[in-house]
């Protein structure tokens, strides 16, 4: 499934349009549910933890590219994945429309911050 998401961000642009379609991509496929129902096995099971901590870092190596892709620099796009990595786990017991929304502004923030680095 996530994979499948990632293959979406790839077709749906360049630099900032993958980004702006990331929260859509998420939404649309149900991941918020999938991935709260993987994290609660997870604390249960060591083999679901690897596989939860292993789907995390693809994540964060994919936001990675798409940042850099829109203009950050690595180490940079790195450290913004994380958090909006960290941002998206926090709010996966929000309301799916508000999620996205404040979503979709965060990656805007992350964006444009580059400006200023």
């Amino acid at each position: 499934m996530l994979r499948s998401a990632a293959a979406a961000a790839e077709r749906a642009g360049e630099g900032r349009a993958k980004l702006e379609a990331l929260p859509h991509i998420l939404v649309a496929r149900r991941l918020p549910a999938f991935d709260r129902a993987m994290r609660l096995w997870a604390a249960e099971d060591p083999i679901v933890a690897e596989a939860v901590a292993r789907a995390d870092e693809l994540r964060v190596r994919v936001v990675t590219g798409l940042l850099e892709a829109a203009g950050v620099d690595r180490e940079r796009a790195g450290l913004r994945a994380r958090a909006m990595m960290w941002a998206f786990r926090g709010a996966l017991d929000v309301e799916p429309d508000e999620r996205m929304r404040v979503m979709a502004e965060l990656l805007g923030d992350v964006i444009s911050a580059r400006s200023s680095d």
